[in-house]
């Protein structure tokens, strides 16, 4: 793949790369997540390159330049472009006035007059749109916002975020479930709401799980984050968890609880003294299919389980030993009856 030995400055020169970042499609989205999911190493670069084309992103002229205002264009570009931010983050970045003054070029000839051509036309502003990801039951799906950082969004899982994110916060909402891997970045905040529950952080790794009732509870993996609600708030560590109860209104801290709050991320599905009901609508969920059940909850006894990225088939027929049922399939639906 050709994309595999690129530079920041290559990404810049690169038709399909700005296409993309400028007019993105169902297409080009799909090949440029898929891409970063398998080259990691490369999303620095990518989401540099990618939020620079479009703070200089700018109406193309309709008229020509002669040498002599491109020269007049370049020096003042970079004077104007030093108290950039984008500016900023790259220069911390250089590898050396080569590589600098290589960029500065390419930088000038993409916005070709970001500063002479503002003389004479009106300002462009690109409203962002909402983008909403949303998975039925039996999917789990990986996303990549527009400033790096990666999700996985569980079943019956629920996020809207903007297509680029402003100059001082990235905000999104979530219903449901969801791993998030923050991008660093020190001067944006990254917000998530979930209902009446709010998580900040600048860069860290944690899981939000919102449940039927309401209740969210925040597991952090790495990093730092402050969880706040109904005016209370709450900071954790790693291997902490903020627990949000919607009836109280209360939040309360304790030690993360690996099969409680991080082992679906990874397809695991643990039970812990579980009546049938919630055995029935976590598999509903994770397998996408409709479960129906005869008889009183108490007649089933309760599961002690922990299912490793098992198959349905699996976890029912180990249901019928554990609970002592047995089971209908047709299709997406099942009927579990007690022997």
């Amino acid at each position: 793949m050709k994309y595999d030995n690129f530079e920041f400055e290559d990404f810049l020169r690169d038709e399909q790369f700005v296409e993309w970042v400028l007019q993105p499609t169902e297409e080009s989205n799909y090949f440029w997540t898929s891409w970063l999911e398998h080259h990691p190493e490369h999303r620095e670069k990518i989401v540099l390159a990618k939020e620079y084309i479009l703070s200089i992103k700018i109406k193309e002229p309709e008229y020509k330049v002669d040498s002599k205002e491109k020269d007049k264009i370049f020096e003042q570009v970079l004077e104007n472009r030093k108290s950039d931010s984008h500016w900023r983050l790259f220069e911390k970045r250089e590898r050396g006035k080569a590589y600098y003054s290589i960029a500065a070029s390419i930088i000038v000839l993409l916005s070709l007059g970001i500063w002479y051509f503002s003389q004479f036309e009106e300002s462009t502003v690109t409203v962002p749109q909402l983008v909403v990801k949303s998975n039925p039951a039996g999917r789990t799906s990986r996303i990549f916002l527009p400033d790096g950082s990666e999700v996985k969004l569980g079943p019956r899982s629920r996020i809207e975020y903007p297509s680029s994110f402003n100059a001082e916060t990235r905000r999104i909402k979530l219903i449901g479930n969801a791993f998030f891997d923050v991008y660093k970045d020190p001067e944006k905040a990254f917000i998530v709401e979930t209902g009446k529950l709010t998580t900040s952080v600048f860069g860290t790794s944690f899981v939000v799980t919102m449940k039927e009732n309401q209740n969210v509870d925040v597991a952090l993996v790495s990093g730092k984050v402050r969880v706040e609600a109904n005016g209370h708030s709450m900071d954790l560590l790693p291997n902490q968890t903020a627990r949000y109860k919607s009836g109280s209104g209360k939040l309360e801290k304790s030690h993360l609880d690996y099969d409680r709050d991080i082992a679906w991320v990874h397809g695991i599905l643990v039970f812990q003294s579980a009546e049938i009901t919630e055995v029935i609508k976590r598999i509903e969920s994770w397998y996408g299919v409709t479960i129906e059940m005869e008889g009183r909850v108490s007649d089933y006894g309760k599961l002690n389980a922990r299912f490793d990225n098992k198959s349905l088939e699996y976890i029912l027929n180990a249901l019928t030993y554990s609970l002592n049922i047995k089971y209908e399939k047709n299709g997406k639906e099942i009927l579990i009856l007690k022997q």
